[in-house]
């Protein structure tokens, strides 16, 4: 174990996801050259639903809702489950996917500033200074693209859609 308590032995894990988040946003872009935008979506979160409940199977967890958490549920899912998944894959498909793996991960500043809109939670010089450097990290990673971002305006706005959906659903 290192300093942090992260077992050093499953390292390969997060690379391997660092690898597969990063690898499956072309791949998305690629896909939907071949196959209808609602049908790979829907295959998508079919497989992911099934691998859902298979883990949850094997690891004897419960499934049922607690009573009075469906409305909790439904609106959760439709934010972050219906509309990242229809923003995202219609955005994809009016901009390169780097650009658009870059504005869909600008959720967590979203969610910072939906948090202190909706939920009223406070503003702390740290939350702020976390905003505006995630901020700045993206414009550097866009600076070379902007005009490429501005030249996709449906997609920036479906991507920044879906972005804003994902904290919504808190």
């Amino acid at each position: 174990m290192n300093r942090q308590g992260f077992p050093t032995s499953i390292l390969w894990v997060l690379v391997a996801l660092t690898l597969g988040w990063g690898f499956n946003w072309p791949m998305i872009k690629l896909a939907l050259t071949e196959v209808p935008v609602l049908s790979f979506r829907s295959v998508c979160l079919l497989g992911g639903a099934a691998g859902l409940f298979a883990v949850a199977a094997y690891a004897r967890l419960p499934l049922r809702v607690p009573r009075g958490q469906w409305g909790r549920l439904l609106l959760m899912a439709l934010f972050s489950i219906t509309f990242w998944n229809i923003c995202s894959v219609y955005g994809i498909g009016y901009m390169a996917s780097g650009r658009a793996a870059i504005l869909a991960f600008t959720m967590p500043l979203w969610g910072v500033l939906v948090s202190a809109w909706l939920l009223r939670e406070r503003l702390s010089a740290r939350r702020i200074l976390g905003v505006g450097l995630g901020m700045g990290a993206i414009l550097l990673l866009l600076s070379n693209e902007l005009q490429a971002v501005q030249a996709a305006p449906k997609g920036t706005l479906l991507m920044l859609g879906a972005a804003l959906s994902w904290p919504s659903a808190r």
